[in-house]
């Protein structure tokens, strides 16, 4: 099995898309995820097992700063060490387009994610209150 993670192209909108509706309380739309395709400042890459899709990210570069936009792994293959990979993969775009902090919000109760987070730094800086649709509220996590 062969794992490459690369720029996403169109043709990976509609994996990406049944991903996201899975796995995210807030999914993008089709329509949300092509733009990041088409915006300067967007970094958005795919992970590939073989020829499959099985996650994603993307993040927005403001000055010096990169806030995550969205971050997913399919869920079979969750807790399987790709979400590692692919986040490693984040950090080091992150560095080669010269980001010295990232940013992102967690559902509170997402412990996987925010274990994942942790691991590479990332340290809680805030809330918000009744974030998400479901009405929970969302840690703000940095890097610096």
């Amino acid at each position: 099995m062969e794992i490459n993670i690369v720029n996403v192209q169109e043709n990976y909108i509609d994996d990406i898309f049944a991903i996201e509706s899975k796995e995210i309380i807030v999914p993008w739309s089709k329509d949300a995820l092509l733009s990041l395709i088409r915006k300067q400042n967007i970094i958005f890459r795919v992970m590939l097992l073989d020829d499959e899709v099985i996650g994603y990210y993307s993040f927005q570069k403001v000055f010096d700063e990169g806030y995550i936009n969205n971050i997913a792994i399919k869920r079979e293959y969750q807790s399987k060490g790709y979400g590692t990979k692919l986040f490693e993969d984040l950090i080091e775009r992150a560095h080669k387009f010269e980001v010295n902090a990232l940013t992102l919000e967690v559902e509170v109760d997402n412990d996987r994610a925010i274990k994942l987070y942790k691991k590479f730094g990332f340290k809680e800086e805030g809330r918000r209150k009744n974030f998400y649709l479901n009405k929970k509220d969302a840690i703000i996590m940095w890097l610096r």
